[in-house]
C-alpha cells in the first residue's frame, strides 16, 4: 500500500497508458524532428528573421557533429532571433496565434518562450 500511495508503482491502467505511449514514441519523435526541420527552414529564409539556431544548418559551428552523429535529424528545438528592437519581438510576440507562451516541455505542444534579453531591454527601456 505504500508504494501506491506513494507514487513509487504504476497502477495496473497508468503502466498500460505508458506502454501505449512508448509503442509510438519513436514515430512521434520523427515527426517532431521532421517537421522542426520543414520551420527551421523556412524561417531561415525569412526577411524579418535576423538568425536561426538548429544544428541542422550549415552556418553553425555544431553541424558538422550534427551530420556524424544525428543522421536521422537532431531534435526538435530551436531558436530564432526576429530582426528589430525589443519592441519589434514584443510585436510579434503578442501576434501569435496558436503557439503557447509558456515554460512547461512536459507535454507534446507547440511552446514559445520569449529570450530573457528581451524582457530584461524591455524592462530597461520603461
Amino acid at each position: 500500500v505504500i508504494l501506491r500511495d506513494t507514487g513509487a508503482t504504476l497502477s495496473p491502467f497508468h503502466a498500460f497508458i505508458f506502454l501505449q505511449g512508448l509503442e509510438t514514441l519513436s514515430l512521434r519523435v520523427e515527426r517532431h524532428v521532421s517537421n522542426a526541420l520543414k520551420i527551421v527552414e523556412y524561417l531561415a529564409s525569412h526577411p524579418k528573421v535576423e538568425a536561426v539556431h538548429h544544428p541542422s544548418l550549415a552556418s553553425e559551428p555544431s553541424h558538422e557533429l550534427y551530420k556524424r552523429f544525428l543522421p536521422n535529424g537532431g531534435g526538435s528545438i530551436f531558436t530564432f532571433e526576429v530582426k528589430g528592437d525589443a519592441k519589434t519581438a514584443q510585436k510579434f510576440i503578442d501576434n501569435l496565434a496558436i503557439v503557447q507562451d509558456d515554460l512547461n516541455w512536459g507535454r507534446g505542444k507547440f511552446k514559445f518562450t520569449p529570450s530573457p534579453i528581451y524582457r530584461i531591454m524591455d524592462l530597461w527601456m520603461r
